[in-house]
């Protein structure tokens, strides 16, 4: 089942929301009591009234409604009353004001010796890195010197070596050189020492055969002598038997 709801019923409920909302925003605004002034804080908005607490100036509250030259508040601790609309203000007093200028300006002026003295610390570990680049640069650079120095030295040291090898390299092709042809006179040398060795046993076989020859033939004389001798014996003897 439906409920039917009139037009200007509901226009007027719309109407009473937005104006408790307008009233509850604009009541939820932040005030301070103005001038050098304490402010008794009320129970009820009246000139008659019960003392719940005093606010002196620069206190801040919430106001929470408004009843004529009153205004119903709430402080910063929670308590709740009413205070005259004409001792407040939405603006904080010059006291207010000043005392956080000050605070800002102190604020500010220590920020800025903190500032001072990190620029100072960062100056002094800025000239000592670049003191310390300074160092490193000269060292650098006498390392470098000093590299390129021993460069040379090793350079020359390098080229002694390469020419001391060369020399040696051909030396030792030189060497090859003469064992190879020290081997060749050596196997010559054992060839015609063979060869010698040749020679004179074939001399010594020949004098061998010759004296063995002249013995033979001095044997063969001597029997041909003794011989002709018989026979000379056998032919005188012969003829003197006739």
């Amino acid at each position: 089942m439906k409920i039917f709801i009139p037009n200007r019923f509901f226009y007027a409920i719309t109407t009473c929301i937005l104006l408790l909302l307008v009233a509850s925003i604009s009541y939820a605004e932040k005030r301070y009591i103005v001038d050098v002034l304490v402010v008794t804080l009320r129970d009820t908005p009246t000139d008659s009234y019960h003392s719940i607490k005093s606010l002196k100036t620069g206190s801040s509250f919430t106001v929470l409604d408004e009843q004529g030259k009153y205004i119903k508040v709430e402080t910063t601790d929670g308590t709740i009353g009413w205070l005259p609309k004409q001792y407040t203000s939405a603006t904080p007093p010059k006291s207010i004001l000043v005392d956080e200028l000050t605070r800002k300006i102190n604020s500010i002026t220590n920020e800025k010796e903190k500032l001072k003295h990190k620029t100072e610390q960062l100056s002094e570990q800025l000239a000592q890195k670049e003191q310390r680049i300074n160092e490193a640069e000269n060292k650098y650079a006498l390392i470098k010197k000093t590299e390129n120095k021993d460069l040379v030295n090793l350079q020359k040291q390098l080229d002694s070596v390469t020419k001391q090898y060369e020399n040696l390299a051909k030396e030792s092709k030189n060497i090859i050189q003469t064992t190879k042809e020290r081997d060749a006179l050596q196997n010559a040398y054992a060839t015609l020492n063979q060869k010698v060795n040749n020679l004179e046993q074939e001399n010594t076989s020949l004098a061998t055969n010759q004296a063995l020859y002249w013995f033979l033939a001095g044997g063969g004389v001597f029997v041909l002598g003794w011989i002709i001798g018989r026979f000379s014996c056998k032919r005188q003897k012969s003829s003197l038997t006739l």
